[in-house]
């Protein structure tokens, strides 16, 4: 039996605060291993709907998680040992000894990047390294707001600044 998708109503008191509830509640469930669809409830006059709904349009979502399944590594993993396979199959049809160097080194560096091939060992590395960037997106999109909210506001109040950046260059 296929489980009901939930939403979560929110009723507006504040239209203003809006945006930062929702995050909250989204931050709340998913921090408790949830994912739920928001609906907001609002009642306001279209001045204030117009006001600040605007703000919420800006909002951004990202509701991976980063699950790596059996199934989702044991595919990659089929494509790319059929990947493996052509390119010792290519060393052995050519007579080029450079090539076959080079294709046998390409085989060898799969087999050590796919840790040989081995469908568990596989998802447990890609779940990491999944892991790793998604928390790295998710923090990016916490910060997101903050950014616009004040790049809106100081650009009504003076403008914002200029600065072109002089870098040094590593050598």
């Amino acid at each position: 039996m296929q489980e009901p998708d939930l939403f979560f109503v929110i009723p507006t008191y504040r239209l203003r605060e809006v945006g930062e509830t929702v995050e909250q509640y989204d931050e709340h469930f998913w921090r408790n291993g949830h994912s739920v669809r928001m609906i907001v409830f609002d009642d306001s006059s279209p001045a204030n709907q117009e006001k600040y709904f605007q703000l919420l349009e800006l909002s951004i979502a990202f509701d991976y998680e980063g699950e790596v399944t059996a199934q989702d590594a044991e595919e990659t993993l089929d494509k790319i040992y059929r990947v493996y396979e052509r390119s010792l199959e290519a060393a052995e049809a050519t007579n080029n000894p450079e090539r076959v160097k080079a294709l046998r080194l390409f085989a060898a560096n799969l087999q050590k990047a796919f840790y040989g091939f081995e469908p568990d060992f596989f998802q447990q590395n890609l779940l990491r390294i999944v892991d790793d960037v998604v928390s790295v997106i998710k923090g990016s999109i916490e910060l997101w707001p903050s950014l616009v909210e004040i790049c809106y506001f100081q650009k009504d109040r003076k403008g914002l600044p200029q600065i072109r950046v002089r870098n040094q260059k590593i050598r």
